[in-house]
C-alpha cells in the first residue's frame, strides 16, 4: 500500500511505501495502461515535451534557435497554464498498485524508514512519455528535416556462458521500463486518438494491440461510445427526416 506524503515546502510531495512490497512480473496491458495514464495527465512542469514544442514551432516559423525571437517563444511556453500536482499524484498512486515504484529512494526524513520517491520523479517519467507521442504528431507536419529526442538509457549487460558471450540491453529501473515500452508502441505503429464521442484519449493501433489499445483506424475508445454515437446519429437523422 502507498500514500503521498508532503515535505516541509509547499509543493514537493512523496509517494511512500507502506508495506513490504512484492515482487511481480506486469502484464502488457499493465504497462499499456500505466503509459496511457501518463499520456492523460496534466503536468506541474515539462521539460522533454517542451522542449519538442519549441523546436517544432521555431522550425515551423523560421526561427533561428539562437534567436531573440526564439527566446520570446521560449518566454511565452513558460507562461502557460499547468496542471496541478494532484493530477500526478492520482495517478502515480494508481500505477504504483501494478508496476510498484519507478526509482525505489529514501526516505522523506531520518525518522521515516519508509522508503519514498518525489513525484517529480512521476512527473519527468510522465513528460517524456508525452514527448514522445508529441514528436511522432509533430513529424507529419514538418516538411524538411528531422526531430530527434533522448528518451532515456538502457544497461549494457553481457552474459557469459561456457559457450560464449552474449549481450543485451536491459532497463535498469521501472521509470526506464516504461519509457522503453512506451518507445516500442509508438515505433509498432500505437497512436494517440481522441474518441469522437466522449473526446477522451486511447492507444490504437500497433503491431501486437492488447492492453485495451484499439485497431488502427479506430474512431472511438469503446463499443459504448461507438453504439452511442451511432445511435445519436440515427436519431438525428430520424428527426430531421420528420420536419
Amino acid at each position: 500500500m502507498r500514500r503521498s506524503h508532503e515535505r516541509s515546502w509547499p509543493n514537493e510531495r512523496f509517494l511512500v511505501e507502506l508495506s513490504q512490497p512484492t515482487q511481480k512480473i506486469p502484464t502488457p496491458a499493465e504497462w499499456d495502461m500505466a503509459v496511457l495514464r501518463l499520456l492523460k495527465t496534466e503536468l506541474p512542469f515539462s521539460r522533454g515535451k517542451l522542449s519538442l514544442e519549441l523546436e517544432v514551432e521555431a522550425k515551423r516559423r523560421g526561427i533561428a534557435f539562437s534567436s531573440d525571437a526564439y527566446l520570446e517563444l521560449w518566454k511565452k511556453k513558460q507562461k502557460l497554464p499547468r496542471g496541478d500536482w494532484a493530477h500526478i499524484e492520482k495517478a502515480a498512486l494508481e500505477i504504483s498498485s501494478h508496476l510498484g515504484m519507478l526509482r525505489p529512494g529514501g526516505p522523506p526524513n531520518k525518522a521515516n524508514k519508509l522508503r519514498a520517491e518525489p513525484l517529480r520523479t512521476w512527473v519527468s517519467c510522465a513528460d517524456r512519455i508525452q514527448a514522445i507521442f508529441f514528436g511522432q504528431q509533430a513529424a507529419q507536419e514538418l516538411t524538411e528535416g528531422r526531430l530527434e529526442i533522448a528518451t532515456g538509457s538502457l544497461d549494457i549487460i553481457l552474459s557469459y556462458k561456457p559457450d560464449g558471450v552474449s549481450m543485451h540491453l536491459s532497463p535498469h529501473d521501472t521509470g526506464s521500463a516504461l519509457v522503453y515500452h512506451a518507445s516500442q508502441m509508438m515505433t509498432g505503429g500505437t497512436v494517440l486518438q481522441i474518441c469522437e464521442q466522449c473526446k477522451s484519449s486511447f492507444l490504437s493501433g500497433g503491431e501486437a494491440r492488447g492492453g485495451g489499445k484499439r485497431r488502427g483506424d479506430a474512431r472511438f475508445c469503446s463499443d459504448r461510445c461507438r453504439s452511442q454515437f451511432h445511435n445519436e446519429a440515427r436519431r438525428k437523422a430520424m428527426r430531421k427526416a420528420k420536419l
